[in-house]
């Protein structure tokens, strides 16, 4: 038994030496899209990559109105695929699921903040 012990520890010491030298195999992970980020959009960085990125893909976001008199379900209407999840009725905002290919149009009306 103790002849074991005095093989087994230098072999195992050696098994995690030799796992932390040894170059491991390296997965290539797909190149990510090449994406513009623009600080002058009224969209969050993270929303413009995801709208160039992965378009199709539907994401929960919080709308700020530039008045209060907007009504959200005139602006959802000029956006194909969106839906009201809710509209707040103390703050001038709603929440919308939207594919993040439209993101931008949404940003892009008068209408929203």
């Amino acid at each position: 038994m103790l002849k074991l012990r005095a093989v087994a520890a230098p072999l195992m010491a050696l098994a995690l030496f030799a796992s932390t030298v040894a170059p491991t195999a390296v997965i290539a992970a797909p190149a990510a899209p090449s994406v513009t980020i623009s600080p002058s959009q009224k969209v969050h960085p993270f929303l413009q990559y995801g709208a160039d990125a992965d378009p199709l893909r539907v994401t929960r976001v919080i709308v700020q109105k530039a008045r209060k008199d907007v009504r959200a379900s005139s602006l959802v209407s000029t956006v194909l695929g969106s839906t009201l999840v809710e509209e707040f009725s103390v703050v001038p905002a709603f929440v919308l699921d939207l594919p993040q290919g439209m993101i931008p149009l949404l940003a892009r009306s008068a209408n929203v903040r």
